[in-house]
């Protein structure tokens, strides 16, 4: 991206961007509309990267709980801080958004613990 700080997208753009991206399951053209409404089309191959890597972060560690999952809130935080780790930026706003796909994956997958 670029090196102009006020160039660079800030944290609560891309939480933004996230929001645009999912809704329920991602959605590439609604982000590339997004980018470009707020003025970034400058970064938007960049930004698109970011948001597939964190879904695919997502990805990962959703089919990495080998014994299904129980949705609480700690299984959320847990979620929340392994997202972290490789996306600093995220933010509960963000996050709600990843939740919700979350939750659709899981249960279109059979991911979740059976009780």
């Amino acid at each position: 991206m670029n090196s102009h700080a006020s160039d660079i997208p800030s944290p609560q753009q891309l939480n933004a961007a996230l929001c645009a991206y999912i809704h329920t399951i991602p959605n590439a053209e609604r982000l590339r509309k997004f980018i470009w409404s707020i003025g970034l089309g400058s970064h938007e191959a960049g930004i698109q990267k970011e948001m597939r890597s964190l879904v695919q972060a997502t990805d990962d560690f959703l089919w990495a709980q080998t014994d299904g999952i129980v949705w609480n809130n700690a299984f959320e935080e847990q979620q929340f801080q392994h997202l972290r780790e490789g996306f600093p930026w995220l933010g509960n706003e963000g996050f709600s958004a990843v939740l919700s796909y979350s939750g659709w994956l899981c249960l279109h997958e059979g991911l979740n613990a059976v009780p």
